[in-house]
């Protein structure tokens, strides 16, 4: 089912996308950040993943997870210094305000429902903890 809507998009895409005019002519594709962020990622999910098999102390998994986060600061390091054309350009995350309310759309679904001293009104007597009380007195 996915196929045949892929290839219409990829059709549709080329008779309706230009090339875009704005920026440099020679625009080159970010190969060395691409490929550190990408294997940097894919590292973190296979060594979550292979803990099913080893344990998380094992060498194996403290190896992977160690690739896992010295990919992406090779990552920052190569956006910073070497990328002529970065795909991230760090200057986006200068500017506190920008990089806060980034922050602030991950952590929004965790704030979506109210925690349970937010709840407003009473609690219904179902959710009650207590036991049930003679109503006649006894």
């Amino acid at each position: 089912m996915n196929v045949p809507i892929g290839i219409a998009l990829v059709v549709a895409s080329f008779l309706s996308l230009s090339e875009s005019a704005a920026g440099p002519a020679c625009r080159r594709l970010d190969l060395a950040g691409a490929v550190t962020v990408t294997a940097g990622m894919a590292l973190v999910v296979f060594g979550i993943v292979s803990t099913d098999s080893y344990a998380w102390t094992s060498p194996r998994t403290i190896a992977t997870l160690a690739g896992a986060v010295a990919l992406p600061v090779s990552f920052i390091v190569i956006e910073a210094r070497f990328a002529p054309n970065p795909i991230v350009p760090l200057r986006t995350f200068r500017r506190m305000q920008k990089l806060d309310s980034q922050l602030d759309l991950y952590h929004r679904p965790q704030r979506s429902f109210p925690r349970r001293s937010e709840n407003r009104g009473p609690r219904p007597r179902s959710w009650s903890t207590s036991p049930p009380t003679n109503h006649r007195g006894r």
